[in-house]
C-alpha cells in the first residue's frame, strides 16, 4: 500500500514539474471531445496555460474544424 501511495505522489509531482506534459494530456482530451462534434485535426488545436498574478490558471483553447458532424438525438 505504501508503494502505491509513493508512486501516486511521484506521478503528481511529475505532472506539476512538467507543464508541457500536462498541456499535451489536456490537448489530447480536448481533441477527443471536439472530434465527437467536428472534423478536427490534432495539429489544429492550440492550448495556452498561464499562471496569473493571483496564482490562478488562465486557459485558452483555440481549435479549427473543417465541418460539424451530424448530431443524433439522445434516447430518453
Amino acid at each position: 500500500m505504501e508503494l502505491i501511495s509513493r508512486l501516486d505522489n511521484v506521478i503528481k509531482k511529475d505532472k506539476q514539474l512538467n507543464p508541457q506534459y500536462m498541456k499535451d494530456v489536456i490537448k489530447s482530451d480536448i481533441f477527443y471531445l471536439l472530434n465527437n462534434y467536428f472534423e478536427v485535426e490534432y495539429s489544429d488545436i492550440d492550448i495556452n496555460i498561464d499562471l496569473t498574478d493571483n496564482n490562478m490558471y488562465s486557459i485558452n483553447i483555440n481549435a479549427i474544424g473543417d465541418r460539424m458532424k451530424a448530431m443524433q438525438i439522445l434516447p430518453r
